[in-house]
């Protein structure tokens, strides 16, 4: 036998509390003189017997009573079969209402080794103690590990693989759900409705104070001049009672410094400081200047018929055009217009079908995310390092003020000062189709009525009970 809260055992000698008292409380006896020897009959020993044994058997009973209440709660575990319990902390419902405690109530009394979502592995848990540890465990979108020797205990908001032993599940209706999507346009940081619900209230708030809110809406648009820099701001929507998916959060950072780097072709260079309006100016050397640049920057490169080694690298956003034109002979663009520089940036629809259309130009070599293309290859696309987003066409720009590079120029800086934190979209609510293709439980164990001992620690409290009710009757009575 082991005892999970082996620290209470120190309480162990409170138990002679009872005898010390017993012993404290005898009295030497006193010399009684007797006038006559007609009174003797009056001191039986019988009843000096019987009261001794009564004095014994309740200073027994108190003891057990204490020791009994001392034990109980050691939580002693007397080796019971583990059992084998998988908890489905997905987002959706998850530490929301109180179905996760209703069904570990109704659990079979035992022990349990106890599995969620994220791997996590909670070993030897008495039933009592599974609510409390589960409100600490955060929730997690990965894929449920399938134990067919395991119990599920789930909210079914998720699609639920078959092979788990029973699957438990609490009975609700189905709920449907709507979440956001956000994106920045020019100054303004716009953020959609999505899924079930067409409108809802919005409210923006900072440090739990309300600054704006809208009403009956399908999406917003936040002016970014309007936040202060590198402050939190959150986003209430409350389209369902799915709340996980109901906020995001986001903050406005100072804006990155727009640099423009001089190669070999410096001969358009006053429309490209027109057109990407940089904040500073400065010549190539060397790959050490990119080192040499400090915090992250917006970067447009002219001149340069090659990407710099260790741009990748770094968290710079990059522009990068070459020096001349090549001597392949394009036939025809074929711009990749679900890309989002054009779905975003490109405002007028007519303007999504407008794109340049070079002649001669440069395949791209690598693996770039395509946005013209050419029966020959990529001749202008994006590829994203580690932190850093890279753009290379093969084609000298014929016109910057083309709306193309006016979308780039947008699309380079989309992100570089604002920073979101938008919860996982959870989808919809799989509970009736969960019923229908894995068939679970909705209660744990059925006809248990009146009291259920369910641990060692209730039933040592109640023989404590027992213990001094005992003692009391036998003072009261005998």
């Amino acid at each position: 036998m082991i005892f999970e809260s082996p620290a209470i055992l120190w309480a162990l000698p409170l138990a002679l509390l009872p005898t010390l008292i017993h012993l404290m409380g005898k009295r030497p006896q006193k010399p009684t003189p007797i006038p006559s020897l007609m009174w003797l009959n009056t001191f039986k020993t019988s009843k000096r017997r019987r009261q001794k044994l009564r004095d014994l058997i309740v200073l027994a009973m108190r003891t057990l009573a204490i020791l009994s209440v001392i034990l109980a709660l050691g939580r002693p575990n007397f080796g019971v079969q583990v059992q084998e319990l998988v908890i489905d902390n997905h987002p959706g419902l998850w530490q929301q209402g109180t179905w996760l405690e209703e069904m570990l109530d109704r659990l079979p009394p035992g022990n349990y080794n106890i599995t969620t979502r994220d791997g996590a592995i909670f070993e030897n848990i008495a039933q009592p103690n599974i609510a409390a540890l589960m409100e600490q465990c955060p929730s997690s979108t990965m894929p449920l590990k399938v134990d067919s020797s395991a119990v599920l205990m789930t909210a079914a908001y998720a699609p639920i693989p078959g092979g788990f032993k029973v699957v438990l599940a609490p009975d609700r209706d189905s709920l449907s759900n709507a979440w956001m999507m956000g994106n920045v346009e020019g100054k303004l940081a716009r953020v959609q409705l999505m899924g079930a619900a067409s409108t809802t209230n919005w409210f923006l708030e900072q440090h739990g104070q309300r600054l704006m809110e809208w009403e009956d809406l399908e999406e917003v648009r936040i002016p970014l001049e309007g936040l202060f820099l590198d402050s939190l701001y959150t986003l209430r929507m409350e389209a369902d009672s799915i709340v996980a998916d109901n906020v995001l959060r986001l903050s406005v950072g100072t804006p990155r410094d727009t640099w423009l780097v001089i190669g070999r072709d410096s001969r358009t260079m006053k429309d490209f400081i027109s057109v990407f309006g940089p904040d500073s100016v400065l010549q190539y050397t060397t790959n050490e200047l990119w080192s040499n640049l400090g915090k992250s920057k917006n970067l447009v490169l002219v001149g340069f018929d090659f990407v710099p080694e260790g741009l990748e690298e770094l968290a710079h956003n990059v522009l990068v055009f070459p020096s001349t034109s090549f001597e392949n002979s394009i036939t025809s663009v074929l711009p990749q217009l679900e890309h989002p520089l054009y779905a975003e940036q490109f405002i007028a629809p007519s303007l999504r079908n407008d794109w340049p259309n070079p002649k001669q130009s440069r395949v791209l070599q690598g693996s770039w995310e395509p946005l013209l293309e050419s029966p020959e290859g990529t001749i202008a696309g994006f590829l994203s390092g580690t932190g850093a987003i890279l753009y290379q066409q093969g084609f000298v720009p014929k016109d910057l003020q083309h709306p193309y590079y006016k979308a780039l120029h947008q699309w380079i800086m989309r992100d570089g000062n604002v920073k979101w934190d938008i919860s996982a979209n959870l989808g919809p609510d799989y509970y009736r189709q969960n019923q229908r293709t894995i068939g679970f439980q909705t209660q744990a164990i059925t006809g248990a009525k009146g009291m259920l001992l369910k641990d060692p620690m209730q039933i040592g409290l109640l023989l404590a009970l027992v213990f001094a009710l005992i003692a009391l009757i036998f003072v009261k009575i005998f």
